[in-house]
């Protein structure tokens, strides 16, 4: 749900507190391979169209 969520676009904060997290920094350290992941497909696409 996470990950499908910050890929769709929702902001840290908002996804931190529906989680439960104390913080968004709880959030991102878990998360944030998925979103280097994210950014390096929507790169290569973007490359693709270039």
């Amino acid at each position: 749900f996470a990950t499908r969520a910050l890929e769709c676009g929702m902001d840290v904060k908002t996804l931190s507190e529906i989680l439960g997290h104390k913080n968004p920094t709880v959030t991102l350290n878990r998360y944030a391979h998925s979103l280097m992941e994210h950014k390096a497909n929507m790169m290569n696409k973007l490359g693709k169209l270039l």
